[in-house]
C-alpha cells in the first residue's frame, strides 16, 4: 500500500479561464484524460486530506474530494492558497494549480520527505523564478496571507516577507523532473495541443523530451 504523507493536498481551481473563453481548463483532455483527473489521480496517491478551491463546486461533484470556495473575493491564487489551508485538517499543505497536467510524483515524494517543520513555505525556485503554485504551505502562513489578502496585495511572493522560506533549487529539481514539466500549465489551446505533442511523444509515461 501506497504511503500517504501527513499533508493536505489542496487543488487551486478558482481561475477566471479568461485566455480559453472562460472553459475550466481543468477539464481539457491531455490523452485519454482530464487535467483534473491526472492531477488528482497523483494527488489521491500520496494525500488522504483533499480540497479543491473552487468558485465552480457542482463541477467536483464526482470526486472525492472536499470542495470549498474562495474565502474572500479576490480572483488570485494567494485567495485560493488562503482558503486551502483554512480548511486543512493538517499543519503543512502541497498546492498545486489545476492547469498541470505534468505533476512528477518523484518530486512531490522529495519534497514531501525533505519539508521541515520549520519551513512555513518550501517552494521551487528555477532559471524564470519562483514556482509558488507547487509549494508545501504551512499554516503558520494564514495571518500574513490574510493580511496580504484584506490589504489588497494578490502577489503570492510579496506575502513571503516574515515567513520562513525554503528554497529547492534547479540542480535538485531537474534531477527529479528533468524538463521541469510539473510548472506546464495550459493557459491558452496552443498550451493544450503542446501537451498532448509532449504526451505522446514522452510514451505517454516518461517525460524526457523537452
Amino acid at each position: 500500500m501506497q504511503k500517504k504523507f501527513p499533508m493536505t493536498g489542496i487543488i487551486l481551481a478558482g481561475g477566471q479561464n479568461s485566455r480559453v473563453n472562460g472553459n475550466n481548463k481543468a477539464f481539457f483532455k491531455v490523452g485519454s484524460q482530464s487535467i483534473f483527473d491526472r492531477i488528482y489521480t497523483v494527488m489521491r496517491t500520496y494525500f488522504d486530506d483533499l480540497i479543491v478551491v473552487t468558485r465552480a463546486p457542482h463541477d467536483f461533484l464526482n470526486w472525492d474530494i472536499m470542495i470549498v470556495p474562495d474565502f474572500y473575493d479576490a480572483h488570485c491564487s494567494l485567495n485560493g492558497i488562503y482558503t486551502g489551508l483554512l480548511y486543512a485538517n493538517n499543519p503543512q499543505a502541497f498546492v498545486v494549480a489545476c492547469d498541470t497536467p505534468f505533476v512528477s510524483q518523484n518530486l512531490l515524494v522529495y519534497m514531501c520527505m525533505t519539508y521541515r517543520n520549520t519551513c512555513d513555505i518550501y517552494y521551487p525556485k528555477t532559471a524564470k523564478g519562483d514556482e509558488p503554485l507547487f509549494a508545501i504551505y504551512s499554516k503558520g502562513c494564514l495571518n500574513t496571507f490574510k493580511n496580504c489578502l484584506q490589504a489588497g496585495k494578490y502577489k503570492i511572493s510579496k506575502c513571503f516577507k516574515g515567513l520562513k522560506t525554503c528554497i529547492i533549487d534547479e540542480p535538485t529539481l531537474r534531477s527529479k523532473d528533468t524538463c521541469l514539466l510539473s510548472f506546464f500549465n495550459v493557459n491558452t489551446s496552443k498550451d493544450l495541443e503542446k501537451a498532448n505533442i509532449i504526451l505522446k511523444e514522452n510514451n505517454n509515461e516518461i517525460y524526457s523530451n523537452c
